[in-house]
């Protein structure tokens, strides 16, 4: 399963996805960051269409043209200083600790606007 992006402009993607995300022709200004969402049933989801948690390549899109073809680079990482967490509606959906770990930066950031 492959997840590609083709003439997608200045859009943000949460995402966790065992596979490099390919970015294909006529994109520009794409935002990637970590799907930061948990909920009760998230380990039981990932599980039945073999996400794992450990196996996340969300921040290692792969730009796929074809050859000759130049263009700016398409995406970036969303800034650590910009990064929220996303909370369910429902209450009891929320899960009170990541099931998935946010990466190092995203996570300090997380912390300095709680304090």
């Amino acid at each position: 399963m492959y997840q590609y992006l083709l003439q997608c402009r200045s859009s943000s993607f949460y995402i966790h996805t065992p596979t490099r995300p390919l970015i294909q022709l006529n994109c520009a200004s794409l935002l990637f960051a970590p799907h930061n969402i948990s909920h009760v049933e998230l380990i039981e989801q990932m599980e039945r269409v073999d996400l794992f948690k450990e196996l996340n390549l969300w921040n290692k899109p792969l730009i796929t043209y074809p050859a000759g073809y130049v263009d700016e680079q398409p995406w970036s990482l969303l800034p650590s200083d910009n990064f929220y967490s996303i909370s369910s509606i429902r209450l009891e959906d929320q899960q009170t600790d990541a099931l998935v770990p946010l990466p190092p930066e995203y996570q300090s950031a997380m912390n300095k606007r709680q304090k």
